[in-house]
């Protein structure tokens, strides 16, 4: 091999060498930036489930709070039921004593 050609095939050997080089520079950082990104994504997920998560408790106080203030509420109508009824009784108890005092009036 002739000294011209063995230069023209360090050159290219240097070249493709060098591109490589280059390539592996650039495959490095885009692992960096995938590797940053995947993490930057990590923590917002974990930011979102936490957020999520105090939303949840909040919304389970508030239907427990509910449920109370409903049960109270049902609890409530019962007794007023009771109290009409017995009020009911004694007025019809009343009623009852009225005629007859004034069945004897008459």
């Amino acid at each position: 091999m002739d000294q011209e050609t063995k230069q023209a095939f360090e050159n290219l050997t240097s070249l493709v060498q060098e591109g490589f080089s280059k390539h592996d520079v650039l495959l490095k950082k885009h692992d960096e930036d995938i590797e940053n990104l995947a993490l930057m994504t990590q923590h917002s997920f974990n930011e979102i489930e936490e957020k999520n998560q105090v939303e949840h408790n909040k919304l389970n106080q508030r239907f427990d709070e509910l449920i109370k203030n409903t049960d109270a509420f049902y609890h409530l109508h019962q007794k007023l039921d009771v109290e009409l009824t017995i009020t009911q009784h004694n007025c019809q108890e009343l009623d009852k004593r009225v005629t007859v005092l004034e069945t004897a009036k008459a």
